[in-house]
Formats: C-alpha cells, structure tokens, sequence
C-alpha cells in the first residue's frame, strides 16, 4: 500500500516570521529625531520638515534593548544613520545613535513607522533610556 503524501504545512504567519531578540515595550513617548552627520550629504530633510534643531518630531511607540520604533510624519529611508532625542517626562532628553531598519507607510496621511536598531556605542544611553521609561527588566 502506497503511503499517503503528508499535507503541507500551513505558511508562517508574518508574526511568526519575526524574530525578535528583545522584549518590545510599547509606549508614547515624544522624539525628535535627526540625521547623523555621517549620512548628512547623502540623506536631507528639507527646512520645512525639520525644525530649528534640524530634526522632525516623532513619537516612541515601542522599545526595546535593541532598538525602538517610531511613529512619524516624515520619511526616512532605510540604512539612513540617525540620532533620535527621547524626551522622557522628568528626565532631560536621551540621545541614543541608531540606524533606520525599517520604514513603512502606516497611513495615508502621510505617517510612517520608522524601525530603529540601536549602534553599539549607544548603550550606556540606552540603558537609562530604559531605566527611565520602565522597561529595564
């Protein structure tokens, strides 16, 4: 007797798909976040987008020891250097280096969901970006 083909596994869901070295906290914190002199020549904002500072507000919707996401109403492309500002109440702005892993269109107004890991150097920042946030486990 012939053996039955066995039936094809069900395709990963996208959730499945990711995986994630971190625990994820969510989170509505406000940023501003800036291009990193390193990719100033390549990568531009314009001086109706960017405040006095030179960066565009945003706004932290999750965090991580790896990296956080944003929320924003301008574009950043991906592999883009960026130095993002969290202004954490009660605490002076944390400053934390990263670059742009992901950016996607989350409405058609325009905003965008801007997915940011973390540089090496940027530890110490995270830590008390953590710590003063409350997601430090």
């Amino acid at each position: 007797m012939p053996d039955k083909p066995s039936p094809t596994p069900a395709a990963p869901t996208p959730d499945e798909l990711v995986i994630r070295h971190h625990q994820r906290f969510t989170c509505q914190i406000s940023a501003d976040i800036r291009i990193s002199e390193s990719d100033a020549s390549r990568v531009r904002l314009s001086r109706i987008a960017a405040g006095a500072g030179g960066g565009v507000p945003g706004t932290v919707v999750d965090l991580s020891r790896g990296g956080l996401g944003l929320d924003c109403r301008f574009f950043i492309p991906r592999a883009s250097n960026v130095r993002v500002g969290v202004s954490v109440p009660g605490f002076e702005t944390i400053w934390v280096d990263g670059s742009i892993r992901r950016a996607s269109m989350i409405s058609r107004e325009p905003r965008y969901y801007l997915g940011i890991s973390f540089a090496e150097a940027a530890a110490p920042h995270v830590e008390r970006l953590l710590a003063a946030t409350g997601a430090a486990a």
